[in-house]
């Protein structure tokens, strides 16, 4: 005679606790992602920060153009006006 050998079984309620464990895990990544900048490479973040300093220096360089611009106006005004008095 062959020996049968007994297989335990797992009920319901322990296959539905490991897929709401699952469906939980599942949704706390969802919700992580949103926080990506939290896990993110610290590579990433030298990079990220790199780039935001760049564009900052380029507006500032584009505002100091623009003052720059007004102000050589003003020099080349304003000498006509001295020359005047």
């Amino acid at each position: 005679r062959a020996r049968s050998i007994e297989v335990p079984r797992r009920g319901v309620s322990t296959a539905m606790t490991r897929l709401s464990v699952m469906l939980s895990f599942a949704l706390l990544g969802v919700g992580s992602a949103s926080s990506s900048e939290a896990r993110m490479n610290p590579i990433r973040k030298v990079v990220n920060l790199l780039q935001q300093m760049q564009q900052k220096v380029a507006e500032e360089g584009e505002q100091e153009q623009t003052l720059y611009d007004k102000f050589m106006c003003w020099c080349k005004t304003g000498s006509g006006d001295l020359d005047a008095s």
